[in-house]
C-alpha cells in the first residue's frame, strides 16, 4: 500500500513539471540593423555629351583639268605622297605648242603694225602742223588744209586700232601660255593620292570635267559629329572636346568644337559641329568611326554615392533608403548623370539629407536602424 503511494506521488510530480516545460517562453528583442550613411550635398559638376562621329581629311580635292586633251602620262600612283607643286599629269601639248607658236607671230606682227602706225602718225601730225602754218599765212587753201586735217585722223584711228591689236594679240599669248602650263597637272597641296580614275591615253575634258585623281590632306583631320537638338543652347565654338577613335579605344585625343552648324536636321533632330584634330603621325584615318565628348558647361548638381542608388527587381525602378529619426524610408529617385563614384539625384532627395550607403540590404521601410559610428 505504501508502495502504491509513492509510486501516485512521482507520477503526479513528473505531471506538474511536465507541465511547468511547456509553458510560454520569454520573448527576445530583434537586433537594431548598423547601417553606412553619407549625406545629400550639391557639388559643381562639368557636364558633356557622349556622341557619335566620322573622320574626314582637312582637305580633299578630285583633280580635274583644267584644259582639255589627251592624258600623255600620270605620275602618281595610289598611295603615293606629293608636295605641293608636284606634277601629277601630263596631256598632250601638241595642240598647246602650236597654239603658243600662232600667239607669239601674231603677237609679233601685232607690235610691227603698231610701230607702223605710231612711224605713220608721227609724219601725219608733221603734215599737219606745217599746213596749219601755211593756212594761216593763206598759202593753202582750205581744201587742201582739210585733206591733210583728215590725213591726220585717219592715222590717229589707225594708231588706236593698232594699239588695240596689240593687247588683244598680247591676251591671246598669255592664254596660250597659261593653257600650256595647265596642260601639266600639279598638285594644289601636299598630301595623299588615294584613288586614280583613268589611265592614260583617256581624253580628259572641262565641261563636264574628267576626275582623274583623288587628293587628301590628312595631316589635320575634321570629325563631323551629330548632337541632339537640346544641346544647341550649351554648345559653344571652343568648347572642349575628347574623341575616342573606335579602331584605337585605348586613345584618347583632345580638340576644340572649330565650326558649329546651327541647323537642325528635321529628320533626326540633331545639329552639327566639326572638331579639327593634329594627325601629324596620320593615325586617324578618313571614314574612321569614333566616340566623343563634348564640354556643355558646369552647373551645381545634388550628388549621392553610387552605392545609395538601388534598383527593384522587375520594375527597374531606382530607389534609396534615407535615415529619418532613426528608421529607414524607402524613396523612390529619379537619377541624372553617372559621374565616376557618385549619382546623380534629378528628384526625390533634399540637399543635406542621409542617405545609406552600406547594409541596406535587407532594410525595409520604416524599419528602426542604428547608423554606425553616429551612437545609438
Amino acid at each position: 500500500m505504501m508502495d502504491r503511494r509513492l509510486c501516485l506521488l512521482l507520477i503526479g510530480l513528473l505531471a506538474l513539471l511536465g507541465c511547468k516545460g511547456k509553458g510560454p517562453r520569454p520573448e527576445v528583442s530583434p537586433e537594431v540593423p548598423v547601417v553606412e550613411v553619407a549625406k545629400v550635398e550639391r557639388h559643381p559638376v562639368e557636364r558633356w555629351t557622349e556622341v557619335l562621329g566620322n573622320v574626314f581629311p582637312h582637305k580633299a580635292i578630285r583633280i580635274t583639268p583644267k584644259v582639255p586633251g589627251r592624258i600623255e602620262a600620270i605620275y602618281v600612283k595610289e598611295g603615293d605622297w606629293v608636295k605641293e607643286g608636284d606634277p601629277l599629269v601630263k596631256l598632250d601639248q601638241t595642240d598647246f605648242l602650236l597654239a603658243l607658236e600662232k600667239a607669239k607671230s601674231s603677237f609679233q606682227k601685232a607690235q610691227a603694225q603698231l610701230e607702223q602706225a605710231r612711224i605713220g602718225l608721227e609724219d601725219r601730225q608733221r603734215d599737219y602742223q606745217r599746213a596749219k602754218a601755211l593756212f594761216e599765212q593763206r598759202v593753202i587753201s582750205q581744201q587742201e588744209y582739210e585733206k591733210v586735217e583728215a590725213a591726220l585722223k585717219a592715222s590717229e584711228a589707225q594708231y588706236e586700232l593698232a594699239k588695240a591689236q596689240l593687247q588683244e594679240a598680247a591676251t591671246a599669248l598669255r592664254q596660250a601660255e597659261t593653257e600650256l602650263r595647265e596642260s601639266v597637272i600639279r598638285a594644289p597641296f601636299s598630301g595623299l593620292v588615294t584613288q586614280r580614275f583613268v589611265d592614260a591615253g583617256q581624253r580628259a575634258y572641262t565641261m563636264p570635267p574628267t576626275e582623274i585623281l583623288e587628293l587628301i590632306d590628312s595631316s589635320k583631320v575634321k570629325v563631323i559629329l551629330d548632337l541632339p537638338e537640346r544641346d544647341l543652347p550649351k554648345v559653344r565654338l571652343g568648347a572642349a572636346v575628347k574623341v575616342y577613335p573606335d579602331a584605337m579605344p585605348e586613345k584618347e585625343l583632345s580638340g576644340r568644337v572649330s565650326s558649329l552648324y546651327p541647323k537642325v536636321d528635321p529628320m533626326t533632330r540633331t545639329f552639327r559641329v566639326e572638331v579639327l584634330l593634329d594627325n601629324p603621325k596620320g593615325e586617324l584615318k578618313p571614314g574612321m568611326f569614333v566616340k566623343a565628348k563634348v564640354f556643355l558647361g558646369t552647373d551645381l548638381a545634388l550628388l549621392v554615392p553610387r552605392e545609395a542608388v538601388m534598383r527593384m527587381l522587375g520594375t527597374g525602378k531606382e530607389y534609396c533608403f534615407v535615415v529619418v529619426k532613426g528608421r529607414a524610408e524607402h524613396r523612390e529617385v529619379l537619377t541624372g548623370d553617372k559621374l565616376g563614384q557618385y549619382v546623380e539625384i534629378l528628384q526625390g532627395l533634399s540637399e543635406g539629407e542621409e542617405v545609406v550607403i552600406s547594409g541596406q540590404e535587407k532594410l525595409k521601410s520604416g524599419m528602426a536602424v542604428r547608423v554606425k559610428g553616429g551612437g545609438n
